[in-house]
């Protein structure tokens, strides 16, 4: 399970690499003007273009789904103006909402931002029920460098349906303390912490991502979760 996911992130990566080799022979042929896009900024500024709302809405769900046989799925989104907001505390803030998968007995779950060379999403995580009442929020003590990410990793409960990740407004252009990497790095990461750059400041903007686990392989593909 492990094994499949880490050669997905290495297929992902090798497409890019063979991507950046062709651009580059292309260069030698024509000349290239045009620099590489730099890395996103971290957003320090959040305005709801969007429209934002007093609660949670239920259609905004991405749901996380895992593959049939398989014992983790994760979903990862690009939180920032794109995506949908609520007002908290006269602030607005974006989010993004995850529906766990059904059908299916979950056992843990990872959930958080990760690391850009200049930001990394400021998450605050919350687990809601069927009905979009909170049960339980994790805040920034709760959070860990997990590899290429800063996230929570918690035993799942019944009555938890969702998993909201919203801006934490404290965090806002902080630059992140990075921590030394440990000899054997969590087998939930995504990436590697050297996607980091030297100052990563937390943003309204930025990947975010959850992950579920299960306690027994999926007995039923996505389409029935």
């Amino acid at each position: 399970m492990i094994a499949t996911f880490q050669k997905a992130l290495f297929q992902m990566k090798l497409s890019h690499l063979q991507a950046a080799s062709a651009a580059a022979a292309l260069c030698m042929v024509v000349a290239c003007a045009t620099p590489p896009p730099p890395p996103p900024p971290a957003s320090l500024s959040f305005d709801g273009a969007a429209g934002c709302t007093q609660n949670i809405e239920a259609h905004t769900a991405q749901t996380v789904t895992i593959k049939k046989r398989q014992r983790a799925g994760t979903l990862s989104i690009i939180a920032g103006p794109e995506t949908a907001c609520q007002v908290v505390n006269e602030t607005k803030l974006p989010y993004v909402l995850y529906k766990l998968p059904g059908s299916v007995e979950i056992s843990t779950i990872q959930a958080g931002g990760v690391f850009e060379a200049k930001r990394l999403f400021a998450s605050e995580v919350v687990t809601l029920d069927a009905e979009l009442a909170p049960v339980r929020t994790f805040g920034p003590e709760a959070f860990l460098q997990r590899g290429g990410t800063w996230s929570v990793f918690f035993p799942s409960r019944a009555n938890e349906r969702y998993v909201l990740i919203r801006a934490n407004p404290d965090l806002i252009g902080k630059a992140y303390l990075f921590t030394e990497q440990p000899a054997n790095p969590a087998e939930t990461q995504i990436g590697t912490a050297a996607d980091a750059g030297p100052k990563t400041e937390y943003s309204y903007g930025g990947y975010v991502f959850a992950r579920v686990f299960l306690e027994e392989p999926a007995a039923v593909g996505p389409k029935e979760q």
